[in-house]
């Protein structure tokens, strides 16, 4: 176990807080899905504590249309957050995630509730980048 970890900075012994997230984006639950993926994240790697915190900003959730066929659209959500580490070891990054998906342009209770669906499953991906980088980047 030890050689995995080789090379890398040790862990916070007293784990990490997410003290906030903050959101100026229109996403509806992005700010909650995030918060709870991050929390999600740290506990299941055994680093969720009250020691060192985080705090995390949405920088830019957006979508644009990438292509155009019949009624369908094909659109890329991007999500860009900035993940801020305090304590011992003060740092911070930009993390970005993308990812496609369709909709039918006269569909639009369908292509809101897919934009929600796509922003969820950004922040999740989001979520385990970022508890990746907190806990292993120098």
């Amino acid at each position: 176990m030890i050689a995995c970890h080789l090379g890398r900075p040790p862990v916070d012994s007293q784990g990490y807080v997410i003290q906030s997230v903050q959101n100026s984006s229109v996403e509806s639950g992005l700010q909650d899905a995030l918060e709870t993926h991050l929390t999600s994240e740290l506990a299941t790697r055994g680093a969720l504590g009250d020691g060192t915190e985080v705090d995390v900003r949405v920088l830019m959730s957006n979508t644009e249309v990438v292509g155009v066929e019949g009624q369908s659209r094909a659109l890329l959500a991007t999500l860009v957050v900035e993940v801020q580490v305090g304590g011992a070891r003060p740092r911070r990054t930009k993390l970005t995630r993308s990812l496609g998906f369709t909709v039918d342009q006269y569909e639009l209770s369908e292509g809101r509730f897919q934009r929600q669906q796509a922003f969820q499953a950004l922040a999740k991906e989001m979520s385990g980048d970022a508890v990746e980088w907190i806990l292993y980047a120098p």
